[in-house]
């Protein structure tokens, strides 16, 4: 446990695996060891340990809600579904178990029924901090942010280590764009709990908006010292040193550790396309960006980079219809950039 605290997931890894070896009936080893492999997006080890901790106990809420959350991971939203109710049923007044519920019912877009269930769970618990920001998050969720900014800054209250609350008032103020609070609260997370990938990621977004790049690298490298092995940090760290300038190679490699553990993930493509484009691999560019610019998971920054990647192999006509894809997104930042592009093509110049 202290190994992962640290971030050293290998040695932890290795420390939970010759505790299994010690105690083969050591459940919360099986847990543990199914945690780490879902942070690394590994469905199938954390479904294999899942499986296991919950056929020696049934009754472990814990362990049906890691079954849940590695079905999830794997792309079986119904199986999740169908699971995350049994850990409900074997430990309903687990917070931890409802956290589950929540990510699934989120992805399942049932917001409705997620804010009503859990708001039903705060409303029976309401000393309990963790179903008070349960139910922060799920009218959050449900953009109902003045319920969100009440039961975060209660659930402070209830709990002042509770890092999760002040994240969720900074997503909060966010909502709000009142930025110096946003920041402020982010930055107590972080203080509360030095390894919270997602408060850093939400202040380096924070500094992109206002144009301060150096300072977001330098929340994203403080980050990446602290959780080394977030794929989302790497991914975050990668564009900004494309963005910056900065060693293409080292960015790309960034990027593919990224993608290594969050495989199909648009923003990781978009990001390797970028740097495959600075490098003048074209067709490379090409086949990464490809399924990313088109279909459900499509997203203006990889049809930008799709449109560059087109251009580049001469393909006007079919960089100018990507270009204009991306250039009808609503608030995409680098949009007067794809006009300037478009503008370039159909006037018949090189980008």
């Amino acid at each position: 446990i202290a190994e992962r605290m640290l971030g050293l997931e290998k040695q932890a890894e290795a420390s939970f695996r010759e505790a299994l070896e010690k105690k083969d009936r050591f459940v919360e080893a099986r847990l543990a060891l199914a945690s780490l492999a879902l942070d690394a997006r590994q469905g199938e080890t954390a479904m294999k340990m899942a499986q296991a901790a919950v056929a020696q106990n049934p009754q472990s809420g814990a362990a049906l809600a890691a079954a849940a959350q590695a079905l999830l991971v794997q792309g079986d939203l119904a199986g999740a579904s169908r699971r995350v109710e049994e850990a409900i049923a074997a430990e309903p007044g687990s917070p931890a178990v409802w956290t589950t519920y929540l990510r699934i019912g989120l992805a399942g877009g049932r917001v409705a029924e997620v804010r009503t269930r859990i708001g039903q769970q705060a409303a029976a618990n309401p000393s309990n901090a963790g179903f008070v920001l349960l139910d922060g998050l799920a009218s959050l969720a449900a953009e109902d942010v003045g319920r969100a900014e009440t039961q975060a800054a209660k659930a402070a209250s209830l709990d002042p280590r509770l890092a999760e609350a002040q994240t969720l008032l900074g997503n909060v103020y966010l909502r709000k764009r009142d930025l110096a609070r946003a920041k402020a609260a982010f930055g107590r997370a972080i203080e509360l709990q030095p390894r919270g990938v997602n408060a850093y990621l939400a202040l380096v977004m924070i500094e992109v908006e206002q144009g301060r790049l150096e300072e977001a690298r330098k929340i994203c490298e403080r980050a990446r010292a602290m959780e080394p092995g977030s794929p989302l940090i790497a991914q975050q760290l990668a564009a900004l040193y494309l963005d910056q300038g900065a060693d293409v190679n080292q960015a790309l490699a960034l990027a593919l550790e990224a993608k290594a553990k969050m495989p199909g993930a648009p923003a990781v493509s978009s990001t390797i396309g970028r740097a495959y484009l600075r490098l003048g691999r074209v067709n490379s560019a090409l086949d990464e960006l490809r399924g990313c610019a088109q279909g459900p998971q499509a997203n203006p920054e990889c049809q930008h980079q799709m449109g560059l990647a087109q251009a580049a192999a001469g393909n006007r006509g079919a960089a100018v219809e990507m270009l204009e894809k991306a250039a009808r997104s609503a608030n995409y930042r680098r949009a007067a950039e794809v006009r300037q592009a478009i503008e370039r093509l159909q006037q018949g110049k090189a980008l």
